[in-house]
């Protein structure tokens, strides 16, 4: 979607270099190596919204979650998310 989305091409050459935005596939990844029996809470936060959605970002992200029984959610830059309870 980045690619093919509108923005000038040295944004789109930030947002994609190395110390530029974590795609819904690496962030799937680091979630695989990251996610523990004691993980709680995952929070997809600072999405695109011209080159991403929270249907994309989650079907994508939620793949790692196979041994792990975290609750998974988007935070939307428009709306409160839901209350969490940090023990």
């Amino acid at each position: 979607m980045l690619i093919n989305g509108p923005y000038p091409w040295p944004i789109k050459q930030r947002i994609k270099g190395r110390t530029g935005h974590l795609s819904n596939e690496a962030s799937k990844n680091l979630l695989k190596e990251v996610q523990h029996d004691r993980l709680k809470y995952v929070i997809l936060a600072h999405l695109s919204e011209t080159n991403n959605t929270p249907q994309k970002a989650l079907s994508e992200v939620g793949r790692a979650m196979n041994h792990c029984n975290a609750q998974l959610d988007v935070a939307t830059q428009d709306e409160c998310g839901a209350l969490l309870r940090l023990k």
